[in-house]
C-alpha cells in the first residue's frame, strides 16, 4: 500500500520557536507592505475626489451660466 502524504493545515502553529519567529515576523513585514500599499491608495482616492469636485464645480457653474442663471452665481 502507498505511503499518505499529510497536507498542511492552514491554522497549524510552528512549534519550533526561531521557525515560529521567523513566520511572524515575515507575516508582520507583509500586513505593514499592504498597510503602507492601501495608504498610497487612499491619498491618492482622496487627490482624485478632490480634483473631480472642483471639476465639477465648474461644469454646474457653467451649466448655470447656460441656463440663464448666471445671476445665482457667486
Amino acid at each position: 500500500m502507498g505511503k499518505i502524504l499529510q497536507f498542511p493545515s492552514s491554522g497549524k502553529r510552528v512549534e519550533n520557536p526561531l521557525a515560529r519567529k521567523i513566520a511572524l515576523e515575515k507575516r508582520f513585514a507583509d500586513l505593514e507592505n499592504r498597510c503602507l500599499a492601501m495608504k498610497e491608495d487612499l491619498e491618492y482616492l482622496s487627490q482624485c475626489m478632490t480634483e473631480d469636485t472642483e471639476e465639477m464645480g465648474g461644469i454646474l457653474k457653467e451649466l448655470a451660466e447656460l441656463g440663464g442663471y448666471s445671476e445665482l452665481i457667486p
